[in-house]
């Protein structure tokens, strides 16, 4: 346990409550386990790019030939 590799454990947060809590800000999921959702930082995604209007022109223009 020391390791930090049972840090979802319900006991590791009642012995090293600050090491989870740092842990909790960027693992959503370790965050909802222990109830710290307040705790946990979203990490901005990049946006998908969007399919423009010339690429579906070039398959439109593509299948018109059959």
């Amino acid at each position: 346990m020391e390791r930090s590799e049972y840090d979802w454990a319900h006991l590791a947060y009642s012995i090293w409550p600050e090491r989870v809590r740092e842990k909790c800000k960027a693992d959503k999921s370790l965050a909802i386990a222990h109830g710290l959702e307040e705790v946990y930082v979203a990490v901005p995604t990049a946006a998908k790019a969007k399919r423009g209007k010339k690429q579906a022109a070039v398959v439109e223009e593509m299948f018109e030939g059959e």
